[in-house]
């Protein structure tokens, strides 16, 4: 993905500051639901288990070119076999849900990022589609220290058995994490956790 940033005037950063506050009000706004508490409910009404599969290993830096970050499995859960297996034999019941905790940032960074799993080297976008999980920002995220209460999640279960269908799910999981356009300088955004979890 390539992004020109030489000679950008100071009316083009305006213009996109102001994209980036209409887009990621909306974003925050949606994202609003994931503070909410709620519980782990099926439709039958028998509460479901939640459990932490892969993880990563510390808090996640973003920068300007992107980051890529490979999950670990959780202590106890590389005994059960693959992603691959486990996406295989899911069941129909269960989903698999990638969730970002703890954002925040020195202040705004104005741009939206994109989220992929296991994205190849091939620089072209048409490969970019059936690896895309969606888009997170940090309007909503505390500026100066993390946030526990707030959160992305993203229900990955058919991107996950879609690139296992392809052969493209190996291991480790890797998540790439790209922004639309070149964050402010010195915002220094940050993930604490990234998580995949089966419920």
């Amino acid at each position: 993905m390539m992004r020109i940033v030489e000679g950008r005037k100071t009316i083009g950063r305006i213009r996109s500051s102001v994209f980036y506050v209409f887009v990621a009000g909306l974003a925050g706004l949606a994202s609003m639901a994931h503070t909410l508490p709620r519980p782990n409910i099926h439709d039958d009404g028998k509460t479901v288990d939640s459990k932490v599969i892969l993880k990563s290993r510390g808090q996640t830096a973003l920068k300007p070119e992107g980051v890529h970050v490979a999950l670990e499995p959780v202590t106890g859960e590389n005994r059960k076999g693959s992603l691959a297996a486990r996406v295989g034999k899911l069941r129909n019941n269960r989903r698999l849900y990638l969730v970002f905790k703890d954002l925040h940032a020195n202040n705004p960074p104005e741009v939206i990022y994109q989220v992929y799993l296991n994205l190849p080297k091939d620089k072209s976008a048409a490969n970019h589609e059936s690896h895309a999980v969606g888009t997170l920002n940090f309007y909503a995220s505390q500026y100066g220290a993390p946030r526990p209460d707030f959160f992305f999640s993203y229900d990955v279960t058919d991107t996950l058995r879609s690139l296992l269908a392809r052969k493209q799910l190996s291991e480790p999981l890797v998540v790439t994490i790209i922004p639309t356009d070149q964050p402010v300088k010195g915002s220094v955004p940050t993930i604490g956790r990234i998580q995949l979890i089966e419920q």
